[in-house]
């Protein structure tokens, strides 16, 4: 199968999927019981509301936020404007949904690109280095080193840092977390990059191992290639299953370790708006921050399917 058909069957695949999440998550927003809603009648009937005025409240309630129409239509609405990117304004805040995204994944994106590329390129190295040269001390330390990345999570890392550099570089008055570089850019690079570091140093490995006793490596070493040219040939052998697993690990990343990092350094990027918008019940938000996270994932696997075929003329699905 050539790379236009397998990429024309992804891509059919992958609209379909977008589909299929974006509906199952707006019957979940609107079948879930409406926490504000019941705030608001709640600290109404103790004030002394009667029955009239609450159904009044309820009314008004659903009417600001477009609930007071059928499903169908509500639902017709939501799949023509989510994926056309017209978000409309928050419930909440007023503001228009799409600046709201963008500026989280801007803000998020800011210590995901640095420590992705440090993690790529430090766990590359390393994990080839332990596949050429197995055994020796640099392919002991960094096993060890990528075994205790993978097994200590990022939120005890992160009270490391708050216990260590805590009072002169993170707090600010009251206890509050200061808004400077160290918290914003260094210790979520560092952090998120540790836990990506450890993953890649352990795949590169892997995958490199299976080329390290191959034919054509041993006849590059007879030719007398260079370590370089060696791991030069092995690497590009290893490629298409590592950047498989490094898409997977990145998008883990994205949707565990972001939230992590934001909650305790209080960053206010996407992770951080998911976890308002979905305790506020922002209904716009959490549509846009879904389509955001299905469209990651859909044009991640196109891209991946795309460089697997181009890398590998075998891959035939």
């Amino acid at each position: 199968m050539n790379t236009t058909r397998l990429l024309a069957r992804r891509l059919l695949f992958s609209v379909v999927v977008v589909w299929l999440v974006l509906s199952s998550t707006f019957l979940l927003v609107v079948v879930a019981p409406d926490s504000q809603l019941g705030g608001l009648l709640g600290a109404a009937a103790y004030g002394g509301a009667d029955e009239a005025e609450l159904e009044a409240i309820e009314e008004r309630y659903l009417e600001q936020r477009g609930q007071d129409r059928p499903i169908s239509a509500r639902y017709a609405e939501w799949m023509t404007t989510i994926p056309t990117f017209q978000w409309g304004e928050s419930f909440v805040t007023g503001e228009p949904v799409r600046e709201m995204v963008a500026d989280g994944l801007w803000r998020t994106a800011q210590y995901v690109v640095p420590a992705t590329v440090l993690a790529v390129l430090s766990g590359i190295a390393l994990g080839l280095y332990g596949a050429l040269t197995p055994g020796s001390r640099g392919d002991r330390l960094g096993r060890l080193g990528a075994y205790v990345a993978l097994a200590v999570p990022n939120f005890f890392l992160g009270f490391l840092v708050l216990l260590t550099f805590g009072d002169f570089t993170l707090y600010a008055e009251y206890g509050t977390i200061a808004d400077n570089v160290w918290t914003k850019h260094v210790f979520p690079v560092v952090l998120l990059s540790t836990t990506l570091t450890g993953a890649m140093v352990s795949y590169t490995r892997a995958s490199a191992n299976e080329h390290v006793d191959t034919a054509f490596v041993k006849l590059v070493r007879a030719k007398g290639g260079s370590d370089r040219r060696v791991a030069r040939h092995v690497l590009k052998n290893a490629a298409p299953p590592l950047f498989a697993l490094l898409f997977a690990e990145l998008l883990a990343a994205l949707l565990v370790a972001v939230f992590v990092i934001e909650s305790v350094f209080g960053i206010d990027g996407f992770g951080s708006l998911v976890l308002t918008s979905v305790y506020d019940r922002d209904v716009p938000v959490l549509l846009a921050i879904t389509y955001v996270v299905v469209l990651v994932g859909v044009v991640g696997n196109l891209l991946q399917d795309f460089v697997s075929a181009t890398l590998d003329p075998r891959t035939e699905s």
